[in-house]
């Protein structure tokens, strides 16, 4: 399921977003000037709501999740397919 948080006043943001407790968020990012001056603020949010974050392969965000977790940021259709396969169980029946 898909589901968008509607438009919080700021001092409920995090209080909402916990609530909600997401498994996995999509934070998307235009490649553009200004979204190269933001923060990693979103990755923070995220990781402390406890949820699996697919955020864009750009600096606000690479080097944050690179940096906490040692692996590198992958474009979203191989990141998806990979937490996908992590955590969706699978029956295997003899030599795959």
């Amino acid at each position: 399921f898909v589901y968008v948080l509607p438009s919080v006043p700021f001092a409920d943001w995090f209080r909402k977003l916990v609530e909600f407790a997401p498994d996995i968020v999509l934070v998307p990012l235009l490649n553009h000037p200004f979204s190269r001056c933001k923060s990693e603020l979103k990755y923070l949010e995220m990781t402390m709501a406890g949820a699996v974050g697919i955020y864009s392969d750009l600096p606000p965000y690479a080097k944050a999740v690179s940096d906490a977790t040692g692996l590198p940021v992958f474009d979203w259709a191989n990141f998806i397919t990979y937490v996908y396969n992590a955590t969706v169980p699978h029956n295997y029946n003899g030599i795959v």
